[in-house]
């Protein structure tokens, strides 16, 4: 368990330097994972990722991190991301919150019972993904955005302090002046 936790948490931090700190538009990478965390959140399975390949060159957006925004949905968050959709949708549609246990139709209903309240709850989870899955697509490109205008600047940070290292370095060992009575210096007053 704590080997599958390291390779994910691994992973996870692979996929956020290849999105964050490869990115030089904030806008750009930022649209994409959303767009990636919006499909990964619909009941697309691996189709998701899919459509992460195609879509955003579409769009002339990128695609790394389109791909890497489907993984957010995954066996860890599903379940959470199904519950959310399902809550979400039934406060939309009948407006009253009401809890997991509750939206599941008694068993004692007849067939055609079931059948008409697993079509309303259909019809409400998928009102509750979509919205689910815009906001989370928001949330996301906030996140990256931030993310990303961070790495720009630390990137520009580190330019300037190496610029300014070799400006110092540089400063320290100038030649110094040389002997008013050397041969290769030109006469005063020229």
């Amino acid at each position: 368990m704590k080997k599958n936790f390291r390779e994910m948490i691994r992973s996870l931090r692979y996929h956020q330097l290849r999105v964050v700190h490869r990115s030089r538009d904030p806008n750009a990478a930022a649209l994409s994972f959303g767009l990636g965390v919006f499909l990964g959140f619909m009941p697309l399975s691996v189709f998701a990722t899919f459509l992460a390949l195609i879509i955003p060159r579409r769009l002339g957006l990128r695609t790394i991190p389109a791909v890497v925004g489907t993984f957010t949905s995954n066996w860890i968050t599903g379940p959470f991301i199904v519950g959310a959709s399902m809550v979400v949708g039934q406060w939309v549609t009948t407006g009253h919150w009401t809890g997991f246990r509750e939206l599941v139709p008694p068993s004692d209903l007849s067939f055609e019972d079931k059948i008409q309240a697993f079509t309303d709850l259909g019809a409400s989870f998928f009102l509750g993904i979509t919205l689910v899955s815009l906001l989370a697509a928001a949330v996301s490109y906030l996140l990256v955005y931030l993310s990303v205008q961070a790495a720009i600047r630390l990137r520009q940070q580190k330019i300037i302090a190496k610029l300014a290292e070799k400006l110092h370095h540089h400063g320290h060992h100038a030649p110094k002046s040389q002997d008013p009575t050397s041969p290769n210096q030109p006469p005063a007053g020229q």
